[in-house]
């Protein structure tokens, strides 16, 4: 598409299943009948095949490029267990891409990403940052990215 504004949509793993071929299946109860309460274990099948379905997942996007050179882009994703919204921008200046932008993830969190690229010929270094904060936890990490690509 030319021009300065770009569009999709997009749905992942329509049918999707991972097919387990060893499973074993077991059943834990708390047991508050006995003398003192206990964790018991039960076995309900060994060596048994089994499936799971993967979640399909729904991506919407926009992006724009801005009179001066500029990029900004949204997408929203669902992949079945909260909408992620990210929102971000790029700037080139010759070789040289500084990035950055926001997101909302599926706990509802503010996350933060920031980047930059290197362009010198045929090979291109990119470096990315992002924070995360994972499911048991509130404290936020941080993760970093490396890309070389050869064009």
């Amino acid at each position: 598409m030319a021009g300065p504004f770009e569009v999709g949509a997009g749905i992942n793993d329509i049918g999707a299943k991972l097919t387990w071929s060893d499973t074993r299946i077991e059943r834990w109860t708390w047991d508050t009948t006995g003398v003192k309460d206990s964790l018991k274990k039960t076995l309900v099948a060994d060596h048994v095949e089994s499936h799971t379905r993967l979640p399909v997942s729904y991506v919407a996007n926009l992006a724009y490029t801005l009179p001066g050179g500029t990029l900004v882009g949204a997408d929203v994703l669902d992949r079945g267990r909260g909408t992620v919204i990210h929102l971000g921008a790029e700037q080139r200046m010759g070789p040289l891409a500084l990035r950055g932008g926001v997101s909302r993830d599926e706990r509802k969190k503010v996350q933060f990403g920031w980047g930059g690229g290197l362009r010198l010929g045929p090979l291109g270094l990119d470096v990315g940052f992002w924070t995360h904060s994972h499911s048991f936890s509130n404290v936020r990490g941080i993760t970093m990215a490396t890309s070389l690509t050869l064009y």
